[in-house]
């Protein structure tokens, strides 16, 4: 425990007590010019983020017979806590006050903050008890900073606790204020606790703390989130009751939910409120208009919010035209979207990527691929470069086609144009091959990817595996699994194999199978995976796994059971059984534990296992 010192020892403790050497200036407790001028540098440089430097500097001020002052301290702190050396700040802290050093809540707060901000609620609430066992008293932008850090860390209630803490100390120094409440409150509402929140409104009014214009914007965001946009706009109505003035992130959270339930002529009416009390709409807020009349394919309204744009002296951007334009799009109409990108450029706004890619995505949901190629060409000529998603598209219009010589095509285009495929294009191949009826083409794709360094995933596999069972080939669906399995397992050696040569030229390597002991003389062996069972042969197993398997526990065994049974290797489960059997006392211990893991392996090998037991 870190014991605290009075204010009165802290002022008057001399350095020389502290670091074993003195300045008198320092000692007498006036103005040192060379702490004064070294701070100034430590205040630049905590700036500048030169990290080293600032410690260096604070050490040459000790080091030199000096008493550090309050602000080289805070400049410490505060420089260390933004470069996130939480640790190394803590370290800094514990010093300081071990030297008696004058520390303040700000030096404190700036380490409780970069705790909190770090997601490290035990580490902040061991500097907040370190500052109390030291005769600082926490202000009231140490629980806000607090009560902030368990919102972050999702722990409401903890942030409620210490917020009843705080009104209990009834402390002027730390009385709940406006930021406290609305802290809280946000804490509140982002976990969805909306009764809280309200009990928690109707509790600052009663303390005689008024809300203010973030209090409601809070409670009017977690009303819209949770659907209640109803409620949401009461809380506009409650505000200028109460005179206090909604802002247009007020109104925009508002009219941003109408819109999203589809009530847009409700949204504009409050945009037109909005403006009569003097608020300009900002674009974002017109944007969402335009969005929630383009999704409901109004487009003679959407000309009006134009216009209405362009009446409160602003112009649309590259995003009001790409929301119009992947409206068209949606509706089939890809021409009409092509006009309102020529309309772009008329009026000097320059696609981009994504506004290009809409384009695409409508020519190749139209079924016209080579017009979405045209696109492309398009994009280049205006020194634009289309990306991985793009081409993909591109291929899915190819594929949905059935022409796969032309999908290929623009998949080896996206080579020459130094694209990378993700693994997206490659299930896009696979499923047009498989479309196609062509399921040798769909397995072949597997060698693209390989060559790509590219892994293919369950799904992927799945698909190769459809592509044969629908040419009615089951047999050639079963080749095709078993052999990745096959490759799965040899592939998981090879790594082992590769970790052990490693780990025996590190010389750490002390057996062919490390056993971890655990309490009760058990031991787990690192060797006893699901995985490592699967490929694992007879060998392996006896002379590797199973010296290290624990009798006196069923799961370890049971591990190594359900590999040998997805593999069939009947030998390796004849050895299980034996070495049960030895371990039991006997038949009837081993076939009762058998029993339990070959029920828990429930693989297609249960009736095999059982005539071996």
């Amino acid at each position: 425990m870190i014991h605290s010192q009075s204010e009165d020892s802290k002022l008057h403790s001399s350095p020389s007590s502290a670091h074993g050497s003195d300045c008198m200036v320092c000692s007498s407790r006036r103005r040192c010019h060379v702490v004064s001028s070294r701070t100034k540098l430590m205040q630049v440089l905590s700036e500048e983020g030169k990290i080293s430097e600032l410690e260096s500097v604070f050490d040459t001020i000790i080091r030199d017979g000096h008493r550090p002052s309050l602000s080289s301290c805070t400049h410490l702190l505060t420089g260390l806590c933004s470069r996130k050396l939480c640790q190394k700040a803590e370290s800094r802290l514990l010093s300081m006050i071990q030297d008696g050093l004058p520390l303040d809540a700000v030096c404190y707060n700036a380490l409780i903050n970069a705790f909190c901000e770090g997601g490290s609620m035990p580490a902040a609430m061991r500097i907040f008890q370190a500052m109390q066992n030291n005769g600082c008293e926490p202000k009231a932008s140490t629980f806000n900073t607090l009560i902030k850090g368990y919102g972050l860390s999702g722990q409401p209630l903890a942030a409620k606790e210490l917020f009843k803490e705080m009104e209990n100390r009834n402390s002027s120094k730390a009385k709940p204020n406006v930021r406290t409440y609305n802290m809280l409150l946000n804490v509140l509402c982002r976990n969805g606790m909306l009764d809280d929140a309200w009990n928690l409104l109707l509790l600052m009014r009663e303390k005689g703390v008024r809300p203010d214009v973030v209090t409601y914007n809070t409670m009017a965001n977690a009303l819209a989130d949770k659907g209640l946009t109803s409620e949401a706009e009461n809380v506009i109505r409650e505000m200028q009751s109460l005179q206090i003035q909604p802002t247009d992130r007020t109104y925009g959270i508002v009219i941003s939910s109408l819109c999203a339930e589809g009530d847009i002529d409700r949204a504009l009416a409050l945009v037109k409120k909005m403006s009569s009390q003097g608020l300009s709409p900002n674009l974002v807020i017109l944007n969402t208009l335009v969005k929630g009349y383009s999704k409901a394919l109004q487009f003679k309204e959407v000309e009006q919010v134009l216009a209405l744009i362009r009446s409160f002296g602003l112009e649309p951007n590259l995003q009001t035209y790409s929301t119009i334009m992947d409206a068209w799009c949606s509706a089939g109409l890809v021409e009409k979207a092509k006009c309102v990108m020529e309309r772009m450029l008329n009026e000097g706004i320059s696609p981009d990527v994504t506004a290009y890619g809409i384009l695409v995505k409508g020519f190749v949901r139209k079924q016209e691929p080579q017009m979405a190629e045209s696109v492309v060409q398009n994009m280049r000529q205006r020194g634009l470069s289309p990306n991985v998603v793009i081409y993909t598209t591109i291929i899915s219009g190819w594929c949905n086609a059935g022409k796969m010589d032309d999908a290929l095509r623009v998949y080896h285009e996206m080579g020459e144009h130094h694209i990378t495929p993700n693994l997206r294009t490659y299930q896009t191949l696979i499923w047009g091959f498989k479309e196609a009826r062509l399921p040798n083409k769909s397995e072949d794709v597997l060698l693209l990817m390989k060559d790509q360094g590219i892994r293919a995933d369950d799904r992927t596999l799945k698909m190769i595996a459809d592509a044969w069972r629908d040419v009615g080939l089951e047999k050639e669906a079963s080749r095709f699994l078993l052999s990745q399995r096959e490759k799965s397992i040899n592939n998981a050696a090879q790594r082992r194999s590769s970790n052990a040569s490693s780990l025996n030229k590190s010389g750490l390597l002390l057996s062919s199978s490390l056993a971890v002991p655990v309490p009760g003389g058990l031991t787990l062996s690192s060797d006893s995976s699901e995985e490592d069972a699967l490929s694992s042969d007879s060998f392996t197993f006896q002379r590797q796994v199973l010296p290290n398997l624990s009798v006196n526990t069923i799961g370890t065994p049971e591990e190594a059971v359900r590999g040998f049974v997805k593999t069939s290797n009947v030998a390796s489960l004849r050895t299980v059984f034996a070495h049960q059997r030895r371990c039991c006392c006997g038949s009837a211990g081993a076939v009762k534990m058998s029993f339990h893991q070959f029920h828990r392996a429930a693989q297609p090998m249960y009736n095999i296992c059982l005539l071996l037991v």
